[in-house]
């Protein structure tokens, strides 16, 4: 597990570091370009992954059974913290539009945390504001804000309230109480209130669509 001050000393060790980028000619050419956002996304991913390798962390892959990289890794890089768990990381690069993005496929986490193959799941997020011009860095355990977490049962992927999280974030973020029991046990009841939730949409369009076929015949 990655410590609160861990945490903290990651961002703290990223954040001068992505201000040098965006403020360089190259960056400023590739956000200014229509597909800035999935181009950045990559660039962001392996620069972060580069500065922590060079600041002597141990940055890995998630390998198969061959030694090769996983090409639908549940994470962009993993991160092996001071306990030796290798910790999975995911990169998210956002402008200053606040949405739902998504976080990963609640299934894998679900058994990944089941199988005690994670003990909490990090977000590594790196927010550049155009308007503003400047940058934000963030890395957090998204098990420690699940206030500021939903799940759409058609598409199975947890979502990120941005606006929410920002607001509950603050300027340092914040350590979290809760046990990792009471962290799976609120991921399994989030589970099951929107999948019957979804449920219950399609039934009722189904029936719908049912009275529809019979008013033909």
């Amino acid at each position: 597990m990655i410590s609160y001050n861990f945490q903290k000393k990651l961002k703290n060790i990223l954040q001068p570091k992505m201000d040098d980028y965006f403020n360089t000619n190259d960056a400023k050419k590739l956000l200014a370009s229509k597909e800035s956002g999935h181009i950045m996304g990559t660039i962001v991913e392996e620069l972060c992954g580069d500065i922590l390798n060079e600041c002597g962390m141990k940055i890995t892959q998630e390998l198969d059974s061959k030694g090769n990289p996983l090409p639908r890794a549940h994470s962009d890089f993993l991160l092996e913290s001071k306990d030796g768990k290798k910790n999975k990381i995911n990169v998210k690069f956002g402008s200053a539009k606040q949405g739902q993005p998504n976080i990963c496929s609640i299934n894998r986490m679900m058994n990944a945390l089941k199988d005690g193959f994670i003990d909490g799941y990090y977000i590594l997020k790196v927010k550049y504001d155009k308007n503003e011009k400047n940058t934000k860095v963030y890395f957090v355990d998204v098990l420690d804000y699940t206030d500021c977490i939903t799940y759409d049962g058609g598409t199975g992927q947890l979502m990120l309230q941005e606006k929410k999280f920002y607001g509950v974030y603050g300027t340092s973020g914040r350590e979290s109480k809760l046990t990792l029991k009471e962290k799976k046990i609120w991921i399994y009841q989030l589970y099951q209130k929107k999948m019957k939730e979804h449920l219950e949409r399609r039934q009722k369009q189904l029936k719908k669509r049912e009275q529809e076929f019979l008013s033909f015949s």
